[in-house]
């Protein structure tokens, strides 16, 4: 397996390949902040399948080796990007990050991390990529929310503005699950909405999920996926799908 297989859609490692799944035979996450009826982010004993979405797909800022990027075939829970609407600090310093990884020099961060952990994936199996979101500093986390450019491959354009800015192919990886091998496939076109839409787990019901990316065009607002499969962005504080990722070497 080469770094070019990131673009292929028979991409594997092994005897696994894109779209292939795992289910957690269970899955408890406590809160992070705020009542869970603004997203606090808990929920109990939930089975949950987590699915290949990227082979080798970290190849920029200084990651190598191979390795499987898995997410979260369902929204697990609706959380909060933030407590206010704001993204200063972007992804890095917002209050999901801390719900769901080890942030340093606060405890009570890693809930979700926590959780994995006790399902039964090992936390030395766990890799952290490192991640350019927006043009800011590089981060490095063991779970987290996808980025724009991770699903999309290409920054398109809303009401006259980009939705992201500093995210490219120089300087970020894409999970080739989501677009016909070779294509940049804008996010609002028809082609590859299906698969970006997700279900509310234990529901059959299509909702919203977040990216880790800020909106450019407001100081408030992040980007996520419609529950029809295209682009959009919403207010920091409302509660919002999750469809975390973690990698595995």
């Amino acid at each position: 397996v080469t770094a070019s297989d990131e673009t292929t859609a028979s991409a594997k490692l092994g005897d696994i390949a894109l779209g292939d799944y795992v289910d957690l035979p269970s899955l408890t996450v406590a809160a992070y902040g705020g009542s869970d009826g603004n997203g606090g982010g808990a929920f109990s004993n939930t089975k949950a399948r987590v699915q290949v979405v990227g082979v080798n797909s970290y190849t920029k800022n200084g990651n190598t080796g191979k390795h499987l990027v898995f997410q979260f075939k369902d929204i697990m829970v609706n959380r909060r990007m933030n407590e206010t609407n704001t993204t200063t600090g972007g992804y890095a310093a917002s209050e999901m990050r801390k719900y769901l990884t080890t942030v340093s020099g606060d405890a009570n961060s890693g809930k979700f991390l926590a959780g994995l952990v006790a399902a039964g994936v090992p936390q030395t199996a766990l890799w952290a990529p490192s991640r350019v979101i927006s043009g800011a500093a590089a981060i490095a986390d063991l779970v987290y929310l996808p980025s724009y450019w991770e699903i999309n491959k290409t920054v398109d354009a809303w009401s006259g503005g980009s939705y992201v800015s500093g995210e490219s192919d120089g300087n970020s990886a894409w999970f080739s699950y989501y677009s016909p091998a070779g294509s940049a496939s804008n996010l609002d076109s028809t082609a590859g909405k299906a698969v970006r839409k997700k279900k509310l787990h234990g529901t059959e019901t299509d909702a919203w999920w977040w990216f880790a990316s800020p909106y450019s065009g407001s100081s408030s607002h992040f980007c996520y996926v419609h529950n029809l499969g295209h682009a959009h962005n919403y207010i920091a504080s409302s509660a919002g799908g999750l469809a975390p990722v973690f990698c595995v070497k």
